[in-house]
């Protein structure tokens, strides 16, 4: 411990940036130096509201310094910083920035003139909103505690930007004291024009979630002062005109810039920010936390987690591209509009003409095409969505398959409900309008829907219907390359249940899935890949790798055996059950669909006999013969196809 009595921690969120060794630098030459430095790498892309609090749980400071990984403080930094903490009692303090860009230099130095900062004053208690930027910021830990124990959070993480003002504001709402400090740290960041103008975008949503959070506090204390936020702390009150003229048509003052092009590229990021504000008013809607009253129980962010949705192309190989257009359509109509998500991403394996691909573009905006190659199967393509996702919760559906008007809200909402909630899978069925129908829903993967209300376990789910939790996709990825044709989900669900991880079923969450191919050729193949990989799936290890010992696989070769033979037996008598329930009429098509499930065990069984002596070689003609159809086995449990 220092003579100031305190144990200070500096805690630094990086992505990883060459300039992370400028910043250590610079704080191992301190006058007062940490006495611990915690450097947060956010590899999986989190946020910078998670790595502060990754930082904060790893620390044990009685004070906690913020700067960022393209920061370079000055040598009083932290002197000055602990000094005005202890001067005026004060919950926290906070200072300015230099800017090493030209153009960001001198937006920062129009803003303090318009907005009357004090470049070299004296210390001040903050009133106007000086104090809260995560650069250059120091809090006491019991502040930070109170604000965890009153509203379940620190950083809030709902937030992607300016989650450092929305908690400097609730601190303050809260009775604490922040204190300005004239000390400038030096931002090292440096943008391109496009960079630049993205930046404004994504601060004007931003700013859009500061103020809708505000406005639904109803309180006279301000995040900021704003165009759209009156000064010294009246009550809020928008002037939507002055802020409109301002935006689309102004500023004028080019004579705060030191070139006329950084006017110029200023005056376009005005209306990016303008854009980015409105988008953000829209897109957010639900997703922030209304923060609680003073006395009242802490408050949890309501409304779905942030989520993404991925679909492929991989099962329209033979299906007309209406099937596709009808999906989209449903999701279109989901109570949780899809215009919430992070991201709807199309993975295009090549099975749909670019023209096609085009109409769809325009008629759904909110719909993000990603081309993939052709040689990328169902897992591979869903996996490569997953890489290009930023949802916390990421949703996995098929194209040609139809959902239910709640399906989305239904399949998302649980994340909330319940943090242990880490794979959230819906229901899905098979239509049965005649004896093939009937076959395929008595044999297939895909169960009736069950007559429940609430969430259940279970040790299935089907990648055409199911959310995953980010970081566990990340941890327990699906694998990909495989010798088998549709049997990754089934080792995956092993894998999941070895890392301690439990699938939910949620009944709310229907869809209905289509008929397979009815042509000989594909059924055909359909089954026999079906069987082959029962015995191949038996035959890895619940970490995703093959077995070693023979006995060992054989014994697993005799439990797929008795799976494939459970096909012809007490499955389907128990689905039969189910949907003579449903209608008593379908008795009629009976005979017809006993002689399909004969079949289908027959092929299945020979599909595992091929197993034992070629496996995998079987696998590379099957796929390329499906390839001419729609492609699926039915034999797995989580074929989501």
């Amino acid at each position: 411990m220092n003579r100031d009595g305190h144990v200070v921690s500096v805690i630094i969120p990086t992505l990883g940036r060459p300039t992370l060794a400028s910043c250590r630098e610079a704080l191992e030459q301190q006058t007062r130096l940490p006495d611990e430095i915690i450097v947060v790498k956010d590899e999986e892309r989190r946020g910078a509201a998670w790595a502060r609090n990754e930082g904060i749980r790893r620390s044990r400071g009685d004070l906690l310094a913020f700067t960022d990984d393209d920061c370079v403080p000055p040598k009083d930094w932290l002197e000055r910083l602990i000094g005005a903490v202890d001067r005026f009692d004060a919950a926290g303090a906070g200072g300015m920035f230099t800017e090493a860009d030209p153009l960001l230099q001198d937006i920062r130095h129009r803003r303090e003139r318009r907005q009357g900062w004090i470049a070299d004053g004296a210390e001040q208690i903050d009133e106007v909103s000086l104090v809260g930027s995560g650069g250059n910021v120091l809090y006491r830990r019991i502040w930070l505690k109170a604000c965890e124990d009153q509203d379940g959070y620190v950083f809030n993480e709902s937030f992607r930007i300016s989650q450092d003002w929305e908690l400097a504001w609730r601190l303050r709402r809260g009775g604490a004291r922040l204190i300005f400090v004239p000390t400038r740290v030096a931002h090292l960041r440096h943008l391109s024009s496009l960079a630049f103008l993205h930046l404004r975008f994504t601060r004007g949503i931003g700013i859009a979630m500061l103020f809708k959070v505000q406005r639904a506090a109803r309180t006279a204390i301000t995040i900021h002062k704003s165009l759209l936020w009156e000064e010294h702390g009246a009550l809020t009150k928008a002037n939507w005109l002055r802020a409109l003229w301002i935006k689309v048509v102004g500023p004028f003052d080019v004579g705060s810039f030191a070139s006329v092009r950084n006017y110029w590229l200023f005056w376009l990021g005005e209306k990016f920010q303008a854009v980015g504000f409105l988008w953000g008013l829209m897109r957010h809607r639900g997703l922030i936390a209304r923060p609680a009253a003073a006395g009242r129980a802490p408050v949890r962010p309501m409304g779905p987690p942030s989520f993404s949705i991925v679909l492929e192309t991989e099962n329209l190989a033979n299906i007309p591209v209406e099937a596709l257009s009808r999906c989209l359509e449903a999701i279109t109509q989901q109570g949780l509009s899809p215009q919430q998500a992070n991201e709807v991403l199309l993975i295009e394996t090549g099975d749909v003409p670019a023209e096609q691909l085009e109409r769809l573009r325009m008629a759904y905006p909110w719909l993000l095409i990603h081309r993939a190659g052709p040689e990328e199967r169902y897992y591979e393509a869903k996996m490569e969505g997953f890489r290009h996702t930023t949802g916390q919760v990421v949703v996995f559906c098929d194209s040609d398959c139809r959902y239910g008007a709640d399906w989305l809200r239904s399949i998302v909402e649980p994340f909330v409900a319940d943090a242990d909630m880490h794979v959230v899978a819906g229901e899905t069925a098979v239509a049965v309008t005649g004896p093939y129908s009937l076959a395929m829903a008595l044999i297939w993967s895909f169960a009736p829907f069950s007559r429940r209300t609430a969430p259940y376990r279970s040790s299935h789910y089907a990648a055409n219907n199911v959310a995953f939790r980010r970081d566990v996709l990340l941890r327990c990825p699906i694998p990909c390359r495989l010798p088998m044709y549709r049997g990754n989900g089934a080792i995956h669900e092993r894998m999941l249940r070895r890392m301690g991880y439990q699938i939910w079923k949620q009944p709310a969450a229907r869809e209905i899935h289509p008929l397979p191919t009815k042509g000989p050729s594909q059924f055909f193949w359909r089954w026999l890949l079906s069987g082959h990989d029962q015995l191949v799936s038996e035959q890895f290890s619940g970490d995703g790798t093959a077995g070693r010992a023979r006995i060992a696989c054989w014994g697993r070769g005799v439990v797929a055996l008795l799976k494939i033979l459970s096909l012809g037996s007490w499955k389907p008598l128990r689905r039969l059950r189910a949907a003579l329930g449903e209608d008593p009429r379908r008795v009629i098509f009976l005979p017809v669909a006993a002689c399909m499930i004969l079949a289908t065990t027959l092929i299945a069984l020979a599909g595992f006999v091929v197993a034992c002596i070629r496996p995998g070689r079987v696998v590379l003609l099957g796929v390329e013969r499906l390839r001419d159809g729609n492609v699926q086995a039915p034999g797995q449990e989580n074929a989501g196809v």
